[in-house]
């Protein structure tokens, strides 16, 4: 498996190793794993009879963080999971207890710069924008079945998208002429609906992404 290299240095990890306070023995779930950033950290921190949970939907991701933290002398234990999982992950690992749970939200850097996930418009890919493997549709496979209205609506509730009719209505125009596969092809599409975006306002398709 080919894992980029790029993208896994958290930003603020002094600031958050001082405000939860690591120490030795202690049991800790990383609910956002990521590239194990934060998790290497703790691991020193709380080894060597501690335990660390590492969680995240991203198998690529996780399998990178396993690498990197193999050899440590802590014991950790990985899943393939959503936080919202939580508690079929405590009974799976016999954990009652937790002393620190950590959870930083959001995309990491890798899967924005990475292609396969469709996650940037400023990079030609696939549309995706799945994280987690196990969910059964794309981004695809919504912007070819949503009715407009669906999608106009979720667009407007997501992205607060002012324009959010006058794009599902571009939208569902250019799919009856060809499917919507890219991240350029929607972000042309989304563009040409919303008009000029005056410099140095955000890109109409960055908002809808």
């Amino acid at each position: 498996m080919e894992i980029p290299e790029h993208g896994h240095e958290p930003v603020l990890l002094r600031q958050i190793l001082e405000l939860i306070d690591p120490k030795p023995g202690e049991v800790i779930l990383d609910c956002t794993t990521g590239r194990g950033g934060h998790a290497a950290a703790l691991a020193q921190r709380i080894k060597p009879n501690g335990l660390l949970l590492c969680l995240d939907t991203d198998s690529v991701n996780l399998e990178y963080a396993r690498e990197r933290l193999a050899g440590l002398e802590v014991k950790c234990r990985f899943f393939q999971a959503n936080f919202a999982e939580l508690q079929d992950v405590l009974a799976s690992a016999g954990v009652k207890t937790l002393d620190v749970v950590l959870a930083d939200l959001g995309v990491s850097t890798n899967q924005l710069l990475s292609e396969k996930y469709g996650l940037s418009f400023s990079i030609d890919g696939p549309l995706d924008m799945r994280l987690d493997p196990r969910v059964k549709r794309s981004a695809a496979d919504l912007i070819a079945t949503l009715p407009e209205k669906e999608l106009a609506d979720l667009i407007y509730s997501l992205a607060e998208e002012r324009y959010s009719r006058r794009i599902a209505r571009a939208i569902v125009e250019a799919r009856r002429k060809q499917p919507i596969l890219r991240t350029a092809q929607l972000a042309e599409i989304v563009r040409s609906a919303a008009g000029h975006v005056p410099h140095g306002r955000i890109d109409a398709a960055t908002r809808t992404g």
